[in-house]
């Protein structure tokens, strides 16, 4: 057999160079292979880490540089990220805020400073003791420009918007209230946060509100369904994921007869969630066998909601981010699939190429 050259950067090699240089390139299109094949359990390359989501909501606060790139990783489009009263004991303070935005890197997404206003964190002073409960907004809003002016000294984005839930609290819930002209706005003006963006959050027939509140955002919670919430959560599954779908979709639609597009006006999303609530963990149940809602099943189920009738145009989010990420990350095995008849046969070309080399 005549003797095979490469010349390679100008450099002429002989044989023993062409399997060298052979051996890499056959090396990738393996992993390449068994990336491709694929299998129950194995993390392709082409696999999300997360859900698509258009809003992720913490319930607890977590302050964390591998939260933020969680965060970050999942890439919504917007982030209410949780804020606990500077006095709260065992919590974040300003720095760790800071911190925090620090780590989010190059995500670009709206993040909201969104406050635990309830009555008890407010009673016990977590918010200090400058304001009466009538003014308590006051003392969320004073916060909130103290962080952003930190944020904006050490050289990081500040916060677009702050998020108010009403639910529990001295807030109240009309326009006049939260509203750019009403109160919240009124005296986001006069702290030099004119340019500053309202959420509020609402229960899953209050999407209709949204024009009357005047604010930038409401998410509405597509669980806690007066007449109980539908069954199939305890069974993560394909199967589960549809009967969700058309339930939580149903109920949705019906409450939304005399308004059909409440529910994909721009600023309104539908909310899902991971939360524990006096022992119901929606999507955040461990099921048969440690089955959980994990990246691939709830993306089914975000899929199969998406295609029930109206709620094609919905924009999406999860409550309780903190408990979902554990739940997705599940998504993720280190198991390799059993080779295929296809994968084998690759796998023997290649071989053979490597052979062909050495002769």
């Amino acid at each position: 057999m005549p003797r095979i050259w490469l010349k390679l950067r100008g450099i002429v090699k002989g044989p023993s160079r062409l399997l060298s240089a052979a051996r890499p390139i056959a090396a990738l299109l393996m992993v390449g292979m068994v990336l491709v094949a694929g299998g129950p359990g194995t993390l392709l390359l082409a696999d999300p880490l997360y859900p698509t989501l258009s809003l992720l909501m913490q319930s607890d606060a977590a302050y964390d540089v591998g939260s933020a790139g969680k965060m970050a990783t999942a890439n919504p489009d917007d982030l209410l990220f949780r804020v606990m009263g500077p006095q709260t004991p065992s919590s974040m303070r300003k720095a760790d805020i800071v911190n925090f935005v620090a780590n989010l890197n190059t995500w670009s997404g709206r993040l909201w400073f969104n406050v635990d206003a309830t009555k008890n964190a407010f009673e016990k002073h977590y918010w200090g003791n400058t304001y009466l409960p009538a003014n308590a907004y006051k003392a969320y809003i004073d916060y909130f420009a103290e962080v952003n002016q930190a944020l904006t000294a050490a050289g990081h984005r500040t916060f677009d918007g702050i998020g108010l839930e009403t639910e529990d609290s001295y807030l109240q819930k009309t326009g006049a209230f939260l509203g750019h002209s009403g109160t919240i706005g009124s005296y986001l003006g006069s702290k030099g946060l004119t340019s500053a963006k309202i959420a509020t959050t609402g229960s899953y027939k209050q999407a209709s509100d949204f024009a009357d509140l005047d604010v930038d955002l409401l998410t509405i919670q597509a669980y806690n369904f007066d007449h109980g919430d539908p069954t199939g959560f305890a069974t993560p599954s394909t199967a589960s994921a549809q009967s969700l779908a058309s339930s939580i979709a149903g109920t949705l639609a019906a409450n939304y007869v005399a308004d059909p597009g409440a529910l994909t006006t721009p600023g309104v999303v539908v909310m899902f969630s991971y939360e524990d609530i006096d022992g119901t963990k929606f999507f955040g149940v461990d099921g048969p066998g440690g089955t959980v809602w994990n990246t691939p099943l709830f993306q089914q189920f975000l899929t199969d909601f998406k295609a029930q009738p109206g709620m094609d145009g919905t924009t999406l989010g999860v409550y309780d981010v903190g408990t979902a990420f554990i739940k997705w990350e599940t998504t993720l095995d280190s198991e390799v699939p059993e080779p295929s008849t296809t994968l084998l046969a690759l796998l023997g070309l290649v071989s053979l190429l490597l052979g062909r080399c050495r002769t």
